[in-house]
């Protein structure tokens, strides 16, 4: 049973850096790490959505988790993915991550089968028993079919080593009952994962956000949240134009191929994927640099 320990700020959910034979990049991981750090991140996700977790075989995850864990040397903590969709695998992966040496974990509600929420609460209680790490929900609806309902969030904020949430979904609705929720619970963590309401979410008092292009700009996230814990709110809302407008790389192809592309210029990996189709057309790929060139983190030689 873990005890309850309380996230805050920037946990950028991290790409894996992947060499074309599938194997595992350290250097540009453990570069990435570093480079995040340096811009005042408060943690690190790896295996997440971003970082291709549930597509990455177990001695590939085992990796990715040592190498965060080695190269963040104890500056912040390292959150680990478990995106599977049963209690079995997710327990033993769990387990997988502690010995690696992460500090947290962050689960998604169960999926492939349809999962009530009777069924995620079953899931999340077994899931917390056994393991000896703080756990993060992950709430992603689009990823498992099955969201987390408020009024099963309320009763998971009782279940000790339960710390918080990752919002993903993007109803703006759902999260701010979230935060209610957050309000009567002492210790418990609300992060918005959809960058386009980071902005929103931070001048409503949400505890961080997760967000993908935090790999590209962590230190615009960094000052977001500073900007609205100091009720800065035209800050905020100069700094959610920028998202906005790098937002954009990602209409060049699937996703995450841009993303990886994007990061592969600032030196994190060759923008190769687990399986995705990579297929960015030369024109795409210009107008990605220019967005990322936009930033200044090309021109002026800062890796992220």
């Amino acid at each position: 049973m873990t005890t309850q320990q309380q996230f805050s700020g920037v946990i950028p959910p991290l790409i894996t850096p992947l060499a074309v034979t599938g194997e595992i990049d350290r250097d540009g991981l453990a570069r990435l790490v570093d480079s995040l750090i340096g811009h005042g991140v408060s943690g690190l996700f790896v295996l997440g959505s971003s970082g291709e977790g549930p597509w990455l075989t177990a001695e590939q995850r085992e990796i990715v988790i040592s190498t965060a864990v080695g190269a963040a040397a104890r500056r912040v903590p390292v959150l680990a993915g478990v995106l599977d969709p049963g209690p079995g695998t997710t327990i033993e992966n769990v387990l997988r991550a502690a010995a690696q040496g992460a500090d947290a974990v962050v689960v998604t509600t169960p999926y492939y089968f349809a999962a009530n929420q009777a069924t995620q609460l079953r899931f999340f209680e077994a899931v917390a028993k056994a393991s000896p790490l703080p756990i993060m929900l992950y709430n992603i609806p689009e990823m498992t079919q099955n969201p987390l309902e408020p009024d099963t969030l309320r009763q998971l904020t009782g279940i000790p080593g339960i710390v918080g949430l990752k919002d993903s979904a993007g109803d703006w609705d759902r999260f701010t009952e979230y935060l209610a929720i957050r309000d009567a619970t002492p210790g418990f963590s609300v992060f918005q994962g959809a960058e386009r309401q980071a902005a929103r979410a931070v001048l409503a008092g949400a505890d961080g956000i997760v967000a993908g292009l935090g790999n590209i700009i962590p230190h615009v996230f960094v000052e977001m949240i500073d900007a609205a814990r100091a009720g800065d709110t035209a800050t905020v809302e100069s700094l959610a134009a920028r998202v906005e407008t790098l937002w954009h790389l990602h209409g060049e192809g699937i996703w995450l191929s841009c993303l990886k592309y994007a990061a592969s210029l600032l030196g994190f990996g060759e923008g190769y994927t687990a399986g995705h189709d990579t297929a960015i057309s030369e024109e795409g790929r210009i107008r990605i640099a220019n967005l990322v060139s936009a930033e200044g983190v090309l021109d002026t030689g800062v890796a992220v």
